[in-house]
């Protein structure tokens, strides 16, 4: 399953970034993900919830924000695409370069030390 791998390439890059911070755990991870990243939302909720069943990561929150496909028109600027049209809903022009919407991002994750759980 594709979303699975993106769940433990997730958790992955969250212990790497933890590793530092002593005891403690993550109660919350925010994700952005894309309308064409090209992953069922739902199916990686799941892996989500089945990977962080167990310690350490005691099942932390999954915040997810989906996005729109953004591009960049040669003409326009910036400009957000909707279904598969990948026209600029300007001016119509199809010269676009896509700049986000397309990819699976970590945006942030709330870290709570032994001290704070306990009061």
């Amino acid at each position: 399953m594709h979303e699975r791998s993106l769940v433990l390439n997730l958790l992955r890059r969250v212990t790497e970034l933890t590793v530092e911070r002593g005891p403690g755990r993550v109660t919350e991870i925010d994700v952005e993900v894309g309308d064409f990243a090209g992953i069922e939302v739902d199916l990686f909720a799941s892996a989500f919830a089945q990977e962080t069943s167990e310690a350490p990561w005691c099942r932390p929150t999954l915040q997810i924000r989906r996005v729109k496909l953004r591009a960049e028109c040669v003409d326009c600027g910036p400009v957000e695409l909707t279904g598969m049209r990948f026209v600029c809903p300007t001016c119509g022009s199809t010269e676009l370069e896509i700049c986000g919407g397309d990819d699976v991002r970590l945006l942030s994750f709330t870290w709570a030390t032994a001290s704070e759980e306990l009061s």
